[in-house]
């Protein structure tokens, strides 16, 4: 919050900011500091205890021993936070020291912690650069919320990638964080890869590759807190967000608004509801 409120001062406006929201099928820049600065304030809560209850779900399937997981389009792994809390809370002491992450994003996120851990790899790469995975012998593969980010072009190459590697593994698990606005084009992609996994390297997929996980009846008053119980939010930090318009140096010098679409993509709550929270999990194995 202090780095934010200390980047937003030396800009000279907040226009880019508006990017931010994914209205339409908009990819924020998030190259840009300020964006990512605001995308933890906005959407780190929700995407934390998604992963939290992905990771859960996963313990519970007592489907793997040990996990190795590969994220793809990991952007600032917050799906590891989630995960490395899940295993401390559910599983057992073995499993959760049987526990290694490598995350690719082609953006370099701030605030990246491996949380002590020594299997932790990010990797600060084009993901179209690569051939095949970097090793055999991942078990947990995981889109969060990226698998409908990706262009055509880089998504058939994702493909390819999948169709050059190795599989050494008998049990596998592929996992999506859907995104409520693209749901269709984001589980078409899904079941594209879960096909690769079942056609390409005699895989049997135990689930049914169209269905999707939810909270049910979430609507807008299902916080965040009954999912996790842990769960907290400053609420000095949300009232910072949904007044966010009154740090524009153009709005504090003329009291108004440069543009009309400013206040409503400016001030905007944090996700603190379970009402996007979605995601696919299907297991694999193979004799």
């Amino acid at each position: 919050m202090q780095d934010f409120e200390h980047g937003l001062s030396a800009m000279d406006r907040l226009c880019e900011l508006k990017k931010l929201p994914f209205d339409s099928g908009h990819i924020p820049d998030y190259e840009n500091t300020q964006v990512q600065q605001l995308y933890f304030l906005r959407y780190f809560p929700a995407s934390l205890v998604e992963y939290y209850l992905i990771s859960r779900k996963l313990i519970n399937f007592n489907f793997l021993t040990h996990f190795k997981m590969f994220s793809l389009g990991c952007g600032a792994n917050i799906d590891y936070y989630g995960f490395y809390y899940a295993l401390r809370d559910h599983a057992a002491a073995e499993h959760a020291e049987n526990f290694s992450y490598t995350g690719l994003d082609k953006t370099d996120w701030c605030y990246k912690e491996d949380l002590g851990r020594c299997q932790y790899s990010y990797i600060n790469g084009d993901i179209s650069l690569w051939q095949s995975l970097d090793a055999d012998d991942y078990n947990v593969i995981i889109f969060p919320k990226s698998i409908g980010e990706f262009s055509n072009r880089v998504f058939n190459h994702v493909q390819k990638i999948l169709l050059h590697s190795n599989f050494t593994e008998k049990n596998i698990v592929l996992i999506s964080s859907v995104r409520e606005q693209h749901s269709p084009t984001d589980m078409y992609r899904f079941e594209i890869i879960a096909n690769i996994l079942r056609k390409n390297f005699g895989y049997t997929n135990l689930d049914n590759c169209t269905t999707y996980y939810h909270i049910r009846d979430a609507g807008t008053g299902f916080g965040l807190s009954r999912c996790c119980d842990s769960f907290y939010y400053p609420d000095e930090v949300k009232h910072f967000l949904l007044n966010l318009q009154n740090q524009c140096p153009i709005f504090k010098k003329y009291r108004k608004s440069c543009q009309s679409d400013c206040q409503d993509l400016l001030n905007r709550n944090p996700i603190l509801t379970a009402r996007y929270i979605q995601f696919q999990i299907n297991r694999f194995t193979r004799e």
